[in-house]
This record gives C-alpha cells, structure tokens and sequence, in this order.
C-alpha cells in the first residue's frame, strides 16, 4: 500500500463558461409546471450502495465516506492498483483527498463491491501469473488482508468481470469472461468455491435483487436469469428481443428492473418481476419501453445508453451513455420508477410531452442532461465494459470513471428537471445541468 496522501485538485465541469453559483441555480430549478415530484420519501434504511448499483467497478464505502476506483496504472511494482477517493473533500471547490493501494500480484483491476458485514471492500483483478483474483481491504485500516484469493474456473479478460454481493447469505457472486462463481466472505480472507463455477453468456453488466435471490444476466441483448437459491446455479434463458442491451439494475424495494439499450434507439425497457413466468424458454416478465426526451447531443460512445443503476431510496434510475476506448459518452437519464410493487402491467403514464397523469405503475423519463466539459474544455465520456457506474443512495450521487479509468466522475442527480434534454426538452427551452466534478486519479 502506498501510504502516502495525494492532494489531488477536484477539476470543476463548468458548462459554457458558467460560474459555480449559476451551475447550482440552474440545476435546482424546476420546469415551468412546477407540479411533478421526481422524488419520493421513505421511511425505509437507506439500502447499501452494493444493493442496487448492481454489477459497477466503483464500490462506495457509506461509513467512511470514500470510493474504490479501479485504476489503469500500475505501481513502481508493476502492481495493480486501485484508488481510494475521500468522498468528503469532494465538491465543487475543494480539492479531494486521494490514496491507493496495491494488489500485490496483479496487473488489471477489474470490479469491486463494498462488504457492510465486516466493512470491507473486494477487488477483482487479473493475476500477473494468470487467471482471476480476489483481494480483500479493510477500510478502516486501507490494507489488503491476506493476498490474493485465486478464483479458480473464472478466465480473464480486460473488459469483462462484476462482483455482486449476497449480503444476506454471506457471499458474493464473481464473473468472468464467460464464468460466474460464489465467493464465501463468512472468512476472511474470503474463500473461493471452484465447484460453484457455471458457464454464463459473456456478461456485459448484471444485477442482483438481494430479495428474490435473482439474478439477472445480460450480454449485448442476450439475457439469462438465475435463481441462486438453487444448488449448483443453472442459468436460464430470459427473453432477448429487446436488442442490444446492455446496462441493468434491480429496485429491490419494488422487484422492478431496468434494462438499457446500448446502441440503437434512445429507449430503455422496465420489467415488473413480480410477472415473472419461467414456465416457458426463454423466461419472461411484464414490460414497458421507456422512450428518451429528444434528444441526446453526441457524443454518445456505444450509447445512447448503455449503463444502468438505481437508487432504491428514491425509485429513480440513472440510464448512462457508455464509454468504449475511443467511444465517448457524456449523456445521462433520469428514470422515474413505482414507488411500491406493482402487481399488473407498467406504463408511461407522466411521461413529459404525453398529457398524461402519472399513477402507481408509471414509468418514464424525467430528465436528460449532458456532462459539461471537464479542464480546459476537454470532454469527459463516461467508461464502460465492464460498466463503471455505481449510485450513492445516501446522497443521490452517480459516480462514473471517466476518459480510460483517468478521473472519478460524481454527478448531483438529486434535482431532475422535468422535460428537460440537452436540446431543450419537450418544449425546446428545458434544460437540467447537474453539478458534476471530474476528479483526477493517479
């Protein structure tokens, strides 16, 4: 571990030179009906980021108030690293706090989930000697313990990998290129079960709903569910005739799930899973197409889409323009969700521009914005495969890696403007800009 602190200066998103103050106005501000609420109160614990962020490369730690970002760079070593980010000395005028941590063995850093039960963090990497690792770190020392924890069955490869934890039954489960396995982390170190491992399709993102015990798969439009009550864990075909989707996120509160489209048309697709019918192959749930608010401005990466997270406190979904290498993304979604399960058919009931009144099965569209421009007006896309994004439900924080693992990426999604797009929205003159901070990493 490199124990030393960086001083690292937090390089403010300004949009067409618009000063601090003017970015927090405008981004609180409201659409001329004044009359829709984007938000929604609970009385319910806030979930643990892991909860609902589903398959993310960024693990947020709620106790100590930081972020585990995988980085690109390597140690003096030719070690792995990954980034610890001092959540509270990120804003808007500060500088933010940034450590790192090798992974003694590694030469890739692919996921990490943060571990509530004993307030760890678990890094998937790729081992110098070959295959997958799994590194456990104490935050509240910011030590690895152990070494490296080898997932036997799991084979590596840069742009796959995703942790998803079972808090409720002690473990997690780890992919790989085309591989899921169980992690037990009742130890620690954790201990891997190699007889766990099943061949899967070749994951792009997943989602686990920690209260059915489903989980769900999807690779470029292929999809497969598992019931992982069931041993050994048997993948099952789920329909796969909504394109080439990629980003997906369970609101575990509601057993809703959402599921993005990666290229192709501005739509996202939410599933009630309370329908689930398994009786047939493939799989299938009740479903309702989401369409976007024209419209996004380029550039969209593999997008517009691609990425998917919700925060389960607010039943709002964050839909991502994903990045891929020289693809650039730089447009988000907000997504109202039903605020308690829905026993029948979804609709878009709401949706901006349609005249329609919102009720308990609605889902739609709130907002679309683009990411300012980062430092000296260069653009920052967000990062994906494996899917970078992550959400804060505590705060209403999405956090992205940006420009190849070079900047950490914190969005202020707490106040959606109604109808508003890049573009101007429904009515041409509605626009959201979120507070945004780029945070370079080492």
């Amino acid at each position: 571990m490199d124990s030393s602190l960086k001083k690292v200066g937090s390089l403010i998103g300004l949009i067409g030179g618009v000063g601090i103050a003017i970015l927090l106005t405008i981004a609180g501000c409201g659409d001329s009906g004044g009359s829709h609420n984007t938000f929604h109160p609970t009385a319910r614990p806030t979930p643990p980021p892991s909860a609902c962020s589903g398959q993310g490369l960024i693990a947020i730690d709620p106790v100590h108030n930081a972020a585990y970002a995988p980085l690109h760079t390597l140690d003096q070593s030719g070690n792995a690293q990954i980034a610890v980010v001092d959540l509270g000395t990120v804003s808007l005028t500060t500088a933010a706090t940034v450590s790192t941590i090798s992974l003694t063995g590694a030469t890739n850093t692919l996921a990490s989930a943060y571990n509530p039960k004993n307030k760890s963090v678990l890094v998937e990497t790729i081992l110098g000697a070959g295959g997958i690792g799994i590194f456990e770190i104490d935050t509240n020392t910011n030590t690895v313990v152990g070494g490296a924890v080898t997932a036997t069955g799991l084979t590596a490869e840069v742009t796959r990998g995703g942790i998803l934890m079972d808090l409720a039954k002690n473990r997690a489960f780890v992919e790989g290129a085309e591989e899921i396995g169980i992690l037990d982390t009742s130890t620690s170190p954790p201990t891997w079960n190699s007889g766990s491992v099943v061949s899967i399709v070749s994951p792009d993102s997943s989602a686990f709903n920690l209260k059915t015990n489903l989980l769900f798969i999807t690779a470029d439009g292929s999809n497969q569910i598992i019931d992982t009550t069931k041993s050994p864990l048997t993948p099952v075909s789920f329909d796969s005739s909504f394109g080439i989707t990629d980003g997906v996120a369970f609101d575990i509160t509601t057993n809703i799930m959402v599921l993005s489209q990666e290229v192709g048309a501005d739509d996202i697709y939410a599933f009630n899973f309370a329908t689930l019918d398994t009786k047939n192959n493939p799989a299938t749930a009740d479903n309702v197409t989401v369409p976007g608010i024209p419209s996004e401005l380029p550039p969209v990466g593999e997008g517009p889409g691609g990425m998917a997270v919700i925060n389960c406190n607010t039943h709002q979904a964050i839909v991502a323009d994903e990045g891929f290498f020289s693809d650039v993304g730089t447009n988000i979604k907000a997504i109202h969700l039903p605020t308690k399960p829905v026993s029948g058919p979804l609709n878009n009931n709401g949706q901006p521009g349609s005249n329609t009144t919102a009720d308990a099965a609605s889902v739609y569209t709130i907002a679309t914005a683009q990411l300012p421009k980062g430092p000296e007006g260069i653009t920052i896309g967000m990062d994906g495969d494996p899917n970078s994004a992550t959400i804060d439900p505590a705060h209403n924080f999405f956090y992205a890696l940006g420009n190849q693992g070079a900047y950490l990426i914190r969005v202020d999604v707490s106040n959606p403007v109604f109808g508003a797009s890049p573009t101007g929205g429904v009515n041409g003159t509605t626009f959201w800009n979120p507070p945004t901070v780029y945070v370079p990493l080492p």
